[in-house]
């Protein structure tokens, strides 16, 4: 399960049908497509896309950077992983962007003041994702779990209702794991003040990234395509 991110997905989804979290949405193609489908409805895509682009941004950065993030790399990637991070920035982060995202003021300076003086990693905007995917599970998830979108979602996946009691209770304590570690790692990436701590983010090479949560999904078409489909 924990290399298996949409395995996991639809595990949970057969397992609490209606009651799914958050997590078995981004991680399931079939959930998040309905899932962009009611956002752009709600016109409500920010935090959706500003996910996207980070898992982008995540997936490039393990991808084409050393462990630590050093300069002996090619320098036309670190280029590349610079204004990945700088295009975030503009368009999610900064006060009066296009698509400006609902965070935390105290968070939205550390991203800006990490990004701007060239403290990119992998991690740097790991603790506004954890903000923005709460959001979506506190704002948007209970009404879309109400649409016909969700429901031929479940009548895709199926559902597990026949299975033992000792089954389900053993899956659904698998499907959690996951989700404690990412708000741990969350909590773990920032001090009291919140400023950015890289020594607290061990955790990350432990647990599924969220950046795998979207490699079933092609690289080439974007949230606004694939929500047109």
């Amino acid at each position: 399960f924990d290399h298996n991110p949409e395995a996991l997905a639809d595990v949970e989804l057969k397992l609490a049908g209606k009651n799914a979290g958050i997590r078995a949405v981004l991680h399931h193609p079939l959930a998040l497509r309905e899932f962009t489908k009611f956002l752009k409805s709600q016109i409500a895509l920010e935090s959706l896309l500003c996910w996207e682009a980070v898992v982008r941004f995540r997936k490039f950065y393990n991808y084409n950077m050393s462990e630590d993030g050093s300069q002996q790399v090619d320098g036309e990637k670190r280029k590349e992983v610079n204004k990945m991070a700088r295009d975030i920035l503009e368009k999610f982060v900064k006060v009066g962007s296009d698509q400006e995202v609902n965070i935390p003021d105290f968070m939205r300076k550390n991203v800006i003041h990490a990004v701007e003086t060239g403290e990119i990693y992998e991690d740097v905007f790991f603790a506004m994702e954890v903000e923005i995917v709460g959001l979506m599970r506190n704002d948007k998830l209970s009404t879309f779990r109400t649409t016909p979108g969700f429901r031929k979602v479940l009548d895709t996946v199926g559902n597990y209702e026949d299975m033992d009691a000792n089954i389900k209770k053993s899956i659904k304590i698998l499907t959690r794991r996951s989700s404690m570690a990412l708000r741990s790692a969350g909590r773990g990436s920032m001090n009291r003040s919140g400023t950015h701590v890289r020594k607290n983010t061990g955790m990350l090479g432990q647990m599924p990234k969220i950046a795998e949560i979207s490699e079933s999904i092609s690289e080439d078409k974007s949230i606004e395509e694939k929500a047109a489909d």
